[in-house]
């Protein structure tokens, strides 16, 4: 590919990424709603129902972090749902193959896509949390810049995740019963509940296990973010691994992307 053929190929990047942006503000109501409804409920659960059952005054702000994280990988998944149908399916798909610029820009501009749906409407929960628990959200330890850094590149790595599990299955149904048996199961075991450093001090040998899953990162790096250093894992050890775990991800989904549909 040379400059010229480089510099077209971009422009059809573009103009594709932005047709698809654009939907997300046609239904853009219906999308805040959508970010809006679980974690209200959650916060109010976890915020007030729960210390009454003896658990720190503090779990409300401690899982309204979690539903940063959560909400951003449910919804990339849900946005993944309707291109794991496509595949299995009508394949319309094939019409951005036949355009100028090659296939692996196509796949990555659906990535992206799911990524920036993302990132537009699942920072709702701090608002929330904020305004539902008042005081008991303490984000006096908030950084703006941590936070941004953490938050951009964990919806990224949702967005390519969710595009990478359309192409590990190969119909529709397979692609819902992964939900349900490995991925739903992994996000609330990756620490959602609890922080990585609890999970240690009750099982060492878990807990060096989940390292080696992402979700966990993407956790602690956002909690690292709005509630401060102390207790969580570094802020450059969860931005660095979800960079790894994205570029992994993103190279395999490519590759199994050309060879469902005969790329070449």
């Amino acid at each position: 590919m040379n400059l010229r053929s480089f510099k077209t190929s971009l422009h059809v990047f573009s103009w594709l990424l932005w047709s698809d942006v654009r939907l997300i503000w046609k239904d853009f109501f219906q999308n805040l709603i959508d970010a809006i409804a679980w974690p209200t409920c959650l916060i109010l659960v976890n915020g007030y129902v729960m210390p009454s059952l003896g658990l720190p005054a503090s779990y409300g702000a401690f899982t309204t972090v979690s539903m940063v994280v959560i909400m951003g990988a449910y919804n990339a998944w849900a946005g993944s749902i309707a291109i794991a149908a496509d595949l299995a399916g009508p394949r319309t798909i094939s019409y951005e193959l036949t355009l100028p610029l090659p296939y692996w820009m196509v796949w990555v501009k659906n990535g992206l896509y799911l990524a920036l749906k993302t990132a537009i409407f699942n920072v709702m929960p701090l608002l929330l949390g904020k305004i539902i628990l008042g005081n008991q959200f303490d984000m006096s330890n908030f950084s703006l810049v941590r936070f941004a850094l953490i938050y951009s590149v964990s919806c990224l790595f949702f967005g390519m995740f969710a595009l990478w599990s359309t192409v590990i299955t190969t119909t529709a149904d397979g692609h819902s019963r992964l939900e349900l048996r490995l991925i739903g199961p992994m996000f609330f075991l990756n620490g959602w509940a609890a922080s990585w450093a609890a999970m240690y001090s009750v099982s060492p040998f878990a807990a060096t296990l989940i390292r080696f899953l992402p979700w966990i990162y993407a956790y602690e790096g956002t909690r690292n973010a709005v509630l401060g250093s102390n207790g969580y894992l570094p802020l450059w050890i969860c931005v660095s691994m979800l960079l790894l775990f994205t570029a992994l991800i993103t190279w395999s989904s490519i590759r199994l992307f050309k060879k469902r549909m005969d790329c070449i």
